[in-house]
């Protein structure tokens, strides 16, 4: 579902296609007020789905996504922030083997 929902993925950059996710933080500036960055918009039905292939790959502890989500755990991130930085991870890994692997035909 995610590749057929998603074909520009391998025809952009990875910041592209974590902007199309809407797990892409940008920040808010007017005048002197400069906020935090926040993600939001982008393909939510998406969001959702990687939101839960993330969550599946923490609790069968994955040698990559479930190493790199126990790193921020341990650095002191908070659950929230955690994951949505291990989503854009797999959003990350998706594009660049669907740029790279000639084998990949959606």
């Amino acid at each position: 579902t995610l590749l057929a929902d998603m074909p520009e993925l391998g025809k952009v950059s990875a910041k592209v296609a974590a902007a199309l996710l809407g797990v892409a933080p940008y920040a808010r500036q007017s005048g002197a007020s400069d906020r935090n960055g926040r993600c939001s918009g982008g393909r939510k039905h998406l969001r959702d789905i990687a939101y839960m292939a993330v969550l599946s790959a923490i609790k069968v502890k994955d040698p990559v996504l479930g190493s790199f989500y126990q790193r921020l755990r341990a650095r002191g991130k908070p659950f929230k922030l955690a994951m949505i930085a291990t989503v854009r991870k797999l959003i990350t890994i998706l594009n660049a083997i669907a740029r790279s692997d000639p084998a990949f035909n959606p």
